[in-house]
């Protein structure tokens, strides 16, 4: 009976793990000029995801910027741009998006 569930174990665990959907990075079709600047990635990444709401780990990571930056943009430089959402997600992170025009 243990070899039984062991060689199912094994087996369960050499099988290829299915393929998780990518909900971060920097979209394929996004282009941005080489110049760009930080706030405008971030204007022009929120404005191809639709400007869904999302954390400054994420932003951050998807820009490839230090997440210093980030909030540096987000809380003192350009402050107008972007509001915070009235989500929370883990240890209360806040969610940002960009202003409505």
């Amino acid at each position: 009976m243990v070899a039984e569930s062991a060689s199912q174990i094994h087996a369960a665990v050499d099988d290829d793990p299915p393929e998780l959907p990518v909900e971060a990075g920097v979209p394929k079709n996004l282009v941005l000029d080489e110049g760009a600047s930080s706030v405008e990635k971030m204007v022009a990444w929120f404005k191809d995801r639709g400007n869904q709401q999302s954390t400054i780990a994420e932003i951050a990571s998807s820009l490839g910027l230090s997440e210093k930056t980030v909030k540096s943009i987000i809380y003192s430089r350009y402050k107008e741009k972007f509001e915070p959402t009235e989500h929370r997600g883990r240890h209360n992170r806040a969610f940002f998006r960009l202003v409505e025009a």
